[in-house]
């Protein structure tokens, strides 16, 4: 038997005893023990950037740990995910939910046919573009600044019912190029119903606003 399953005597003996003493069932694997954890959970750190998580280890704690435990640790509790672009951090709170009641009231009076509803936002596009990837909390997305250099803009007006319009630019979106896009959208809109258009927060948008160029 120690031949076959390429074992010493002494585990064959152990086999047969437990056999002896509980049948089939002595056969059974039990869990063992594992070696105690190098690190604790408090000793970790985020992994901003992966590969110096061993250095940083040894520095804080003391602590050598290869970086393949490092890896499978990570891997249980971060992705690697597309970073998203976001001003998330730079909402006021009292604002969007005052924002978010009126926008419930603007789609209660479009859906009673007693307006027409739009919403406005720019994007771009690039032959090289770049999406970040890094480390990030499982359920969770990492946010970077917005920074969109050398590409063309598009300003889109799009309503929930498919109807859109869109006015390109290949400079920066400014309030100006928002007036643009505003004047050539109402030219095409017909003037029996009265049109709301939804816009979110930015700057650009508020100076527009601001200076009656998009209303």
């Amino acid at each position: 038997m120690a031949d076959i399953f390429v074992v010493n005597r002494d585990t064959v003996s152990g086999w047969l005893a437990a056999w002896e003493e509980k049948g089939l069932l002595g056969l059974r694997d039990h869990k063992r023990p594992a070696r105690p954890r190098r690190i604790n959970e408090t000793e970790w750190l985020p992994p901003l950037r992966a590969r110096l998580l061993p250095a940083q280890l040894h520095e804080r704690t003391g602590k050598t740990v290869a970086f393949s435990t490092i890896e499978r640790w990570l891997k249980k509790r971060y992705w690697i995910w597309s970073c998203r672009q976001s001003l998330k951090t730079k909402q006021d709170p009292v604002a969007f939910k005052e924002g978010r009641r009126v926008l419930i009231a603007l789609k209660t009076k479009e859906v009673g046919d007693e307006i027409n509803l739009f919403f406005l936002d720019e994007s771009g596009f690039s032959a090289n573009a770049c999406i970040p990837y890094a480390w990030q909390p499982q359920g969770k997305t990492l946010a970077l600044p917005v920074h969109s250099p050398d590409r063309v803009n598009a300003i889109g007006l799009v309503s929930r019912q498919g109807a859109s319009y869109f006015h390109t630019v290949e400079t920066t979106v400014t309030s100006a190029a928002i007036t643009e896009a505003m004047a050539g959208f109402i030219r095409f809109r017909p003037a029996e119903k009265l049109t709301a258009v939804v816009m979110d927060n930015p700057p650009i948008h508020r100076k527009a606003e601001r200076e009656n160029q998009a209303l």
